[in-house]
């Protein structure tokens, strides 16, 4: 092999040089620009250098260029580092196919989620927006033969909830008692929902149980909590005040577990929110429970949870499961609040229509309660 090697100022010159005197079987080796210096201080010209190869020797010499042999050893080391330039950039273009195909096969699912969620699974409305993406994703990666199938959407749904099976009710004894305070808007159930697990306490843990309650505001409220109490076979104190609360608090402290009763207030009454506050923040050990209706609508779900906020909720109770026709406020107050649901409260009867919360059950309850036509018309 007879190599040779061309400076010259002009690529196509040089190319036309070793066409001419290696043929077409020339071979290329090695290109790169070098640098003439001129005749002034800092100034230059732009040249350029081209190995070439044949089998056959030639005389490359033209006006203008300049070729010269160039030994083996240099050669061989040009065309190694050819190749593992070469091998490099296949790599790279491979990595780069392949990511393009994810790329590509995610935009497919996300599009084809996006067309099913919006024409043929209107249940999907429900759904908070800032989930729905990744709620799609899910519901792809666990749909077999890439069809996405309702038991796909509720398994999704339910791996976002955040739930506890329930709370731990336990003999407290040679301890201070559980203390658990029940809020939430006016008519979602409180009272109900506080009988239901004093009956579970009492009946099923055979627990010692002192009942409290600091809504005096609501007309046989009391007389309520009174009538439970006797039926459960349990004391109830009712407090005035913060001071009130404390001191019926120390007289409990015989008790395994203390449930306290508080008056129902809008999302609007921030005077009658503050007095809740005031009443119940001085408590020390105290577990508050937020109790919301199951269909709470989505435009009520920020506005409720901010302005309960401040009484430091711990734990979701859902009531009213019976009575809810839509469900579409349910992820963005889970998305808002990040707080477990512990119990699902499905009708009146004490102490039977409560269970404890699975996030199956939560998911269903929320893809099953759709949009009436009338409804999703007004939306779009």
């Amino acid at each position: 092999m007879k190599v040779r090697r061309y400076t010259g100022s002009s690529l196509e010159k040089i190319q036309e040089t070793i066409s001419k005197d290696f043929g077409e079987h020339a071979v290329i080796v090695n290109t790169r620009k070098i640098a003439k210096p001129g005749f002034l201080p800092g100034s230059s010209s732009t040249m350029y250098e081209v190995i070439a190869a044949i089998d056959e020797a030639m005389d490359a010499d033209r006006p203008g260029l300049h070729g010269e042999s160039v030994s083996p050893d240099i050669v061989q080391e040009l065309l190694e580092t050819s190749r593992m330039e070469y091998r490099g950039l296949r790599e790279s273009i491979l990595r780069l196919d392949e990511k393009l195909v994810e790329i590509d096969n995610r935009l497919n699912k996300l599009n084809k989620v996006s067309t099913v969620s919006t024409h043929e699974h209107p249940w999907l409305e429900n759904i908070h927006p800032a989930w729905r993406e990744r709620l799609a994703e899910e519901a792809s990666r666990l749909a077999a033969n890439g069809i996405v199938q309702y038991d796909d959407w509720v398994d999704a749904l339910a791996g976002m909830i955040p739930t506890a099976s329930g709370i731990l009710f336990r003999s407290t004894a040679g301890s201070s008692p559980d203390v658990y305070a029940f809020i939430g808007p006016t008519g979602v159930g409180k009272t109900t929902t506080l009988a239901k697990l004093a009956s579970q306490c009492v009946f099923t843990h055979n627990l010692n149980v002192g009942l409290l309650t600091i809504d005096t505001f609501r007309v046989a409220a009391v007389d309520q909590l009174r009538e439970y109490a006797n039926l459960l076979g349990v004391e109830l104190q009712v407090a005035f005040s913060a001071e009130e609360l404390s001191a019926h608090i120390e007289s409990f402290q015989d008790k395994d577990v203390i449930l306290i009763d508080t008056p129902g207030r809008s999302q609007f009454d921030k005077l009658g929110l503050k007095g809740i506050e005031d009443c119940i923040s001085p408590q020390s050990d105290l577990s508050v429970i937020l109790v919301v209706p199951a269909g709470i609508r989505r435009e009520d779900a920020n506005a409720v949870y901010q302005s309960y906020r401040s009484l430091s909720p711990d734990v979701l109770i859902l009531s009213k499961l019976d009575e809810a026709t839509r469900c579409d406020g349910l992820t963005s107050l889970i998305d808002i609040s990040h707080l477990p649901i512990v119990y699902l409260t499905t009708g009146q009867r004490v102490p039977e229509d409560i269970e404890p919360a699975h996030p199956q059950r939560v998911a269903q309850l929320i893809l099953s309660k759709q949009l009436t036509d009338s409804e999703r018309k007004a939306r779009s």
